[in-house]
C-alpha cells in the first residue's frame, strides 16, 4: 500500500503549476535575489558599480588594492561584501583628497576623523554601519599585513626580492599585499636615492606634512626603483628604525622625534624585533646607556627621574635634602627628620606653608541663559542654510525622483514642497546623504498625510517621528528601522534645536597617576626602612622596592608568592614572575603572565623586604583577594612630615618614567609593563620634566 504524499509535497507541486501557467516576470525572485546575496564571495566584485563619481574614481584607481582587502573582510554574501565595499569607498572619497596616500586614508585615525566630521550629515546608525564595516576590513587588511610579515620572515630573501620587483599586469593583487615595513634593502636602496634627490629625501624624513605636488614626485622616483612608496610604510619605518634596540636617544625623545600618535606607537611595538632573554634582563635592570652627547644634567635625570609633581612641591622638602644622594645607603641620612608620626589625612601642612592642591573643576551643566543663546544661534543658523540648498537637487525633487513604495507616487505632488523644505531646513549637504534623505523624508510625509498631519518642516519633531517609528517602521526590518529612525531624528534636531537633547561631556579614561620626583624617592627609599617593627621594615622596602624597581602594581603584589621572585644574585639580578588576573566581559579568568627584572637600584630594597619569607606563601598577607593590599601597609606605616602621599601606582608610574628617560625599547617596556597600548606611556609623558614631551603621542 502506497503512502500519501506529504501535504507539503502537494502544496510544492501545485505552486510550481500556478507559476508555470503565469507570465514570467523580469523583476528577480525572491530565491535570486538570495542566491546573488549568499553567492560565491569571490564574485562580490563583478559588475560592482558605486552609486556616487567620487567614489566610483577612487574604486577605478585603487581597485587592485581594495578588492583583496574587502575579499579578506568576514561577510554573509555578495550583497553584504558590497555594502561594506560602499562603506569603505565613502571614507576613503573624503580622506584621499586630505592625506593622498591610500594607507593613511584607510586607518583608524582617518576613520575617527571621518565620525567627527560626519561630512555627509548621516544619522547615528548609518555612521555606525561605515565604522562597523570599515574596521572588519582594516582587521583583515591587519590579519593580511601579518600573514605576509611572517611569511616574509620565513623566506626573507625571496621577500626583498619581491617587494623591489615592479609588479606586472597578470600578478593577483590579493598575492601581493603591502608589507607593513621597507626591508633594510629597500630602505638602503631609498636612502642612497634620496641623497641626489632633495624632494625624496623629505618625503622619507616627514611624509606627513608634503604637499601633493612633492609626493607625487616622491612616489615617481621610488616607482623607477622598483618600489611602491605609501605614507604608512615610510611612517612604520621610521618607527622601527628609531625604537629597535639599541637606540640612540630615550624614549621620550624618540618617540617625540618621530611625532608618534598613541596608536601608531603601539602598532610600531608590534613590529619591532624581539631582544633575546640576556638582552631583555639587562634592559630592564641596568638601561642601556645615554646616547652620545648627552649632557651630564640630562643623564643625571634618568635616576627615578621626573619632576616634582603638583602635589608635592620641592619646596615641601627643603633645598637641604635634595642634596643627598638619590639612591642612598640603607639607614637613611642625616638630613631627613626620623621623629615618627603616624600619617594624618590632612595634606596640608601649615608650618612649611604649603596647600593641597586645588581639585579639578568639574564640567557644569549649562545655564538656562547658554541654552536659549544656543537655540537662537541654531535657528539664526537654519534660516540661513535654508538659501544653500543646490538648484539641482531641488531639480532632483521637483522633477526627477521616482519613490519606490507605490504607495507613495500619486501623492509626491503633495510630497515634494514638504520634502524640499525640509531638506533645505537641514544641515545635510552631500549629494548621496541628500539623495538618501530624500527617500526617508518621502516616506515620513506619507505617513504624515495619511495621519492628518501639517506637510511642513516643523512636523518633523522628535515625537512624531517617535510616533512614525512605533507605528510603521515597528514592521520593518532591523537595520532599515534604525538607519532611518537616526535620520529623522538627527533632522528633527536640527530643524527644532529647543527639543534637541543635551549633550553631555564625554566619558574619559581614568588618569595615569603621577610619578614621584628624584627628591620624594629618596624620602620614601630611607624612610621605608626606619619602621618601628621589622615586619613593616620589610613589607615597605617589598612595595617600593617591588613598585618603583619592577613596576608591580597593588593588584599584581597581592598574588605574588615567594617562590615567584628568584634573586639570583648581585651580579645577575632579581626576576619576578608575574601573573595577571583580569575577567573579561563574559566573566571568564584571563591569567597573563609575564617576567620583569628589578631595576639594580631597587634589588638591595627588594632583598630587604624577601627576608623572612615563607616558602611557598604570599609575600604579603594570607588572602591573594583581598582588597588595598598596599593601602593597608602604608596606613599603618609611621612617617615623618617629609615623606609624599604613598601609594603604588605612583611608585609604577616611577618605574614606567624612568625607563621612558632611559633607551629602553617600546616593546620592550610595554612587555614588562604587561600594556597592550601606549596610552598610559602618553599620560606619563605629560610628568616628565621636558616640557616639550607633553605633546608626544597626541
Amino acid at each position: 500500500m502506497a503512502l500519501p504524499e506529504p501535504l507539503g509535497t502537494v502544496r510544492r507541486v501545485s505552486k510550481q503549476k500556478q507559476t508555470q501557467n503565469t507570465v514570467p516576470s523580469t523583476r528577480p525572485t525572491a530565491k535570486a535575489w538570495h542566491d546573488r546575496a549568499t553567492g560565491d564571495l569571490s564574485t562580490w566584485a563583478e559588475g560592482y558599480n558605486p552609486s556616487s563619481e567620487r567614489a566610483a574614481a577612487v574604486w577605478t584607481t585603487h581597485r587592485d588594492h581594495l578588492a583583496p582587502w574587502i575579499s579578506a573582510a568576514p561577510a554573509a554574501g555578495v550583497t553584504e561584501a558590497r555594502r561594506i565595499a560602499s562603506a569603505v569607498l565613502e571614507l576613503l572619497a573624503w580622506s584621499l583628497p586630505l592625506v593622498n596616500d591610500l594607507d593613511e586614508a584607510m586607518s583608524e585615525d582617518s576613520l575617527q576623523r571621518f565620525v567627527r566630521a560626519n561630512p555627509t550629515s548621516l544619522g547615528d546608525g548609518a555612521l555606525g554601519n561605515i565604522r562597523g564595516r570599515v574596521r572588519r576590513v582594516l582587521k583583515a587588511r591587519a590579519a593580511l599585513d601579518a600573514g605576509h610579515s611572517t611569511h616574509e620572515a620565513e623566506n626573507s630573501k625571496a621577500s626583498e626580492t619581491t617587494n623591489r620587483r615592479p609588479s606586472t599586469a597578470d600578478e593577483s593583487a590579493s598575492t601581493r599585499p603591502l608589507p607593513p615595513v621597507y626591508t633594510a634593502e629597500v630602505w638602503s636602496l631609498l636612502t642612497t636615492a634620496a641623497e641626489d634627490d632633495a624632494v625624496l629625501a623629505a618625503s622619507l624624513q616627514s611624509p606627513v606634512g608634503l604637499s601633493t605636488t612633492a609626493w607625487t614626485h616622491a612616489r615617481a622616483v621610488a616607482k623607477e626603483l622598483g618600489v611602491d612608496l605609501t605614507k604608512a610604510q615610510v611612517r612604520r619605518t621610521q618607527h622601527v628604525h628609531a625604537l629597535s634596540h639599541p637606540m640612540a636617544a630615550p624614549l621620550s625623545a624618540a618617540l617625540h622625534g618621530l611625532g608618534a600618535t598613541r596608536r601608531t606607537a603601539t602598532e610600531a611595538a608590534l613590529l619591532l624585533p624581539t631582544v633575546d632573554q640576556a638582552v631583555y634582563r639587562e634592559i630592564l635592570r641596568e638601561g642601556t646607556a645615554p646616547a652620545a652627547g648627552t649632557s651630564k644634567d640630562d643623564a643625571a635625570l634618568r635616576g627615578d627621574c621626573t619632576r616634582t609633581s603638583r602635589q608635592h612641591s620641592e619646596d615641601h622638602l627643603g633645598t637641604t635634602e635634595i642634596e643627598a644622594p638619590v639612591h642612598p645607603a640603607p639607614g637613611g641620612s642625616s638630613t631627613v627628620s626620623t621623629n615618627p608620626h603616624h600619617a594624618s589625612p590632612e595634606k596640608s601642612h601649615p608650618e612649611n606653608g604649603t596647600q593641597p592642591a586645588a581639585p579639578a573643576r568639574r564640567r557644569r551643566k549649562p545655564s538656562a541663559r547658554q541654552m536659549r543663546l544656543a537655540v537662537a544661534a541654531a535657528n539664526a543658523e537654519r534660516e540661513t542654510r535654508a538659501a544653500s540648498l543646490p538648484e539641482s537637487m531641488r531639480t532632483y525633487i521637483r522633477e526627477n525622483y521616482i519613490s519606490l513604495e507605490a504607495d507613495v507616487r500619486p501623492h509626491w505632488a503633495q510630497l515634494k514642497g514638504a520634502v524640499e523644505a525640509t531638506l533645505a531646513a537641514s544641515s545635510v549637504r552631500g549629494e548621496d546623504s541628500m539623495r538618501k534623505h530624500v527617500t526617508h523624508l518621502a516616506y515620513f510625509f506619507h505617513w504624515a498625510r495619511t495621519v492628518a498631519l501639517p506637510l511642513e518642516p516643523s512636523t518633523l519633531t522628535r515625537t512624531n517621528v517617535g510616533r512614525y517609528d512605533s507605528e510603521v517602521l515597528v514592521d520593518a526590518g532591523g537595520s532599515t528601522r534604525q538607519t532611518r529612525r537616526s535620520r529623522l531624528m538627527a533632522m528633527a534636531d536640527q530643524i527644532h534645536p529647543e527639543d534637541a537633547p543635551v549633550k553631555g561631556p564625554p566619558l574619559a579614561h581614568r588618569s595615569v597617576a603621577p610619578p614621584y620626583s628624584l627628591s620624594e624617592m629618596a624620602v620614601i627609599r630611607r624612610v621605608a626602612q626606619v619602621q618601628p617593627t621589622r615586619q613593616l621594615v620589610r613589607q615597605m622596602c617589598l612595595l617600593v622596592g617591588l613598585g618603583a624597581g619592577a613596576g608591580i602594581d597593588s593588584t599584581d603584589i597581592k598574588r605574588l608568592r615567594e617562590s615567584d621572585v628568584t634573586d639570583h644574585g648581585p651580579d645577575t639580578g632579581i626576576e619576578v614572575h608575574v601573573t595577571n588576573l583580569r575577567r573579561s566581559k563574559d566573566n571568564t579568568e584571563k591569567r597573563n603572565q609575564r617576567t620583569v627584572w628589578v631595576l639594580r637600584e631597587y634589588e638591595d630594597m627588594v632583598r630587604i623586604g624577601l627576608e623572612g619569607a615563607k616558602r611557598g606563601h604570599l609575600l604579603l598577607g594570607r588572602d591573594a583577594e583581598r582588597a588595598n593590599v598596599a593601602a593597608s601597609v602604608f596606613a599603618r606605616a609611621v612617617l615623618s612630615k617629609e615623606v609624599p602621599e604613598l601609594a603604588q601606582a605612583r611608585l609604577r608610574s616611577t618605574w614606567l618614567a624612568t625607563h621612558l628617560q632611559r633607551t629602553t625599547p617600546l616593546n620592550v617596556l610595554l612587555q614588562a609593563a604587561g600594556l597592550t597600548t601606549a596610552r598610559t606611556l602618553v599620560d606619563l609623558l605629560e610628568h616628565l620634566p621636558k616640557s616639550a614631551d607633553a605633546a608626544v603621542l597626541r
